[in-house]
């Protein structure tokens, strides 16, 4: 069979593959919960899904590799209870880091040994409304959002938010870092 080409998350937990032809559903969340999912696929045998927790419990995500979603796994420092959400926004720059971007400019980072603490982008919480991130390397990102407001990551950092359009900016796409 060859590599699906993209994935897709419905608000029920499915997926729906793409082989470079024709769409079919392959497999669902564990849990079945897709509630303001967010998906980023850096190969196809490397995705991060996350998710706002189901019933009161923490925002959860689950790493695909290639046959199978993984168990979900609570977020540590639930961006909802900062007034934020980590299932707004996600971005792998790689198999190995990916980041999430909430309402309110909450971030975390994942690695393979788990999520790292919650950061705000430059400690000011600006960021807010429907968003997004890109991340096409570990040392670069955008994060946009429902303000019209726009912020970079250097790989250490964010800066703070600045105004990239008076209307409200639902996606971003940075496809290299130069």
């Amino acid at each position: 069979a060859a590599p699906s080409i993209c994935e897709a998350v419905d608000d029920n937990g499915f997926f729906a593959t793409n082989d470079g032809e024709t769409w079919a559903l392959s497999g669902s969340l564990a849990g079945g919960y897709a509630q303001n999912a967010a998906l980023s696929c850096y190969v196809p045998t490397f995705c991060l899904a996350v998710e706002d927790g189901t019933q009161g419990a923490g925002d959860d995500s689950q790493t695909f590799d290639g046959s199978a979603w993984s168990t979900p796994v609570e977020l540590p420092g639930d961006m909802e209870d900062m007034g934020g959400s980590s299932g707004d926004w996600v971005s792998c720059p790689s198999s190995q880091t990916c980041i999430a971007v909430g309402v309110g400019g909450f971030v975390q980072t994942w690695t393979p040994q788990g999520w790292g603490s919650v950061l705000t982008i430059e400690d000011t919480g600006d960021m807010r409304g429907p968003g997004a991130v890109s991340c096409p390397s570990v040392s670069f990102c955008i994060a946009v959002d429902g303000h019209g407001d726009a912020a970079r990551y250097d790989g250490s950092s964010w800066s703070a938010p600045q105004e990239a359009d008076p209307e409200p900016l639902e996606a971003v796409s940075c496809p290299t870092a130069s």
